[in-house]
């Protein structure tokens, strides 16, 4: 799986955007955004884990959920391949 695919294209098409599904340039987000949106959502669903988090460095609590978001994704797309 390459993670430069995308997750939710859309077809640039007429029909496609008069139905205002989205717009015309629109290609939608990548799989790697993707996986990391969804593993950043559990994150933050989990109470504990955002109130228990411990810095190494001097990152705020975005900077850091977001950064682990990423690597979530990645290590999901690595699995994807094999």
């Amino acid at each position: 799986m390459d993670n430069s695919e995308m997750a939710f294209p859309c077809p640039m098409s007429e029909q496609t955007y008069s139905n205002q599904d989205c717009a015309p340039y629109s290609k939608g987000l990548t799989k790697r955004e993707w996986f990391a949106g969804q593993a950043l959502k559990g994150m933050l669903s989990a109470e504990e884990y955002v109130v228990g988090y411990k810095f190494d460095d001097n990152s705020t609590v975005a900077q850091r959920l977001a950064k682990d978001a990423y690597i979530m994704a990645d290590e999901m797309l690595k699995v994807g391949q094999s």
